[in-house]
């Protein structure tokens, strides 16, 4: 268990796994993205898109 305390001390890896989660965080903006173009497309009603993909309504307006 030490290892995993030194670990969590050492600055890199902080840096790396910050990194890390914000890059994971940007896929799963680009794939809400995706789903909700996919579902303009198929004229899905705006309050539906906005359920199925936590993004906002004004986000949604823009991808028209």
């Amino acid at each position: 268990m030490p290892f995993i305390i030194e670990k969590e001390r050492d600055p890199l890896y902080k840096d790396g796994l910050e990194a890390g989660l914000e890059k994971g965080m940007e896929k799963v903006s680009e794939t809400k993205i995706a789903i909700a173009k996919a579902l303009l497309k198929q004229k899905i009603d705006i309050e539906v898109i906005v359920k199925s993909t936590g993004l906002s309504r004004e986000e949604i307006e823009k991808l028209k």
